[in-house]
């Protein structure tokens, strides 16, 4: 179903399922049509229809954010329309833990070209429609290992996947570049680590970064709804 163009325009990748469908589904009730936006365009199909169903404005669309060309299709189906809200969700992870002496790096450039380029060319991508909302808000969906102002960058050298843990760096600093450039355009850029709550609370949590009134921080990083310095 196609939105009218009579409330804020919210954009969620890696919507189907998990973090990401319980955001969709609060800004929906938040009064914004939304866009459910994943790899799987029949998952996402499944929401958006579940979201009408409700009484909400909602469309679905594939997306793989690692393609030029399914970006270029989704920059087309937002138009003309501002953007008030894009929230990334999407996330590759490795199947197992591995140090960074021993990573795959094959496997390790999968996971970046989702996190962190995926994320940086979407961003570019839709730009201009967030621009035309004259009050964007960004959101990073991150998590803990690579997280701004903690020692080292809380990089650790256990069992995690090193792969996972730089791209989460990179895309933290990413934000943090984003948030500096786009400040002074009303774009407010916010990374947040939902934490191990509830699906719905943790996606609160992100909602609630999307909602920043214009005021509101720009350039942090919030873990299990504690901000940690910059």
């Amino acid at each position: 179903m196609a939105i009218e163009a009579t409330r804020p325009l919210a954009l969620v990748t890696g919507a189907a399922d998990g973090i990401g469908a319980e955001v969709a589904r609060l800004l929906a009730e938040e009064g914004h049509a939304v866009i459910v936006a994943e790899r799987d365009e029949a998952a996402a199909r499944a929401l958006a229809d579940a979201l009408v169903a409700e009484g909400h404005d909602a469309e679905a669309i594939a997306l793989d954010t690692a393609d030029p060309d399914s970006v270029a299709v989704l920059v087309d189906a937002i138009g003309f329309r501002p953007l008030s809200v894009l929230v990334i969700t999407a996330a590759r992870c490795a199947d197992r833990p591995e140090t960074a002496a021993a990573a795959d790096l094959d496997r390790a450039r999968e996971v970046m070209s989702t996190h962190l380029f995926g994320s940086w060319r979407l961003v570019q991508a839709v730009l201009p429609a967030l621009a035309r909302s004259g009050s964007a808000r960004i959101v990073n969906v991150g998590s803990e290992p690579g997280a701004p102002g903690d020692p080292g960058l809380r990089l650790p050298a256990g069992a995690v996947s090193a792969g996972h843990a730089v791209s989460q760096a990179a895309l933290h600093a990413l934000t943090g570049m984003l948030a500096a450039e786009l400040r002074t355009a009303g774009v407010l850029v916010n990374a947040v680590d939902p934490g191990p709550a509830a699906p719905a609370d943790g996606a609160r949590r992100v909602v609630d970064a999307a909602l920043l009134p214009a005021d509101g921080p720009t350039g942090t990083f919030t873990r299990g709804g504690r901000r940690l310095p910059r």
